[in-house]
C-alpha cells in the first residue's frame, strides 16, 4: 500500500503528539484509536458482541482488561487521568 505523506501536515500534527500516552492531545480533546481500531491493530476479537459506546456509558475497567487479556489490577496501576479523563497509556 502506497500512501502520499504531506510533510507539512506530519509536522504539525507531531506537534501534538503525547508519546506517553500514545495519542495525539488537543486543548480540548483527545485523539486516540477506538476500540474497535484496538481489536484491528492487536488482531484480538472483542468478544461475542460490539461494544456501543455514548456518552456517559463507559465500559467497566474489568471489561476492558478482558477485552486486552490483562488483569484489571494491571490495568487499574498502568490508568492515567488527565483533564478529568481517565485512560491507559
Amino acid at each position: 500500500m502506497e500512501v502520499e505523506v504531506q510533510p507539512r501536515v506530519q509536522s504539525v500534527m507531531a506537534q501534538f503528539y503525547d508519546p506517553h500516552l500514545r495519542s495525539f492531545m488537543f486543548q480540548d480533546f483527545q485523539l486516540a484509536p477506538t476500540l474497535e481500531e484496538y481489536e484491528r491493530i492487536l488482531g484480538l476479537s472483542l468478544m461475542k458482541k460490539q461494544p456501543y459506546l455514548y456518552r456517559g456509558n463507559y465500559p467497566s475497567w474489568a471489561k476492558v482488561a478482558t477485552i486486552l487479556k490483562v488483569s484489571e489490577s494491571e490495568l487499574v496501576e498502568e490508568k492515567l487521568r488527565r483533564n478529568d479523563v481517565e485512560g491507559i497509556p
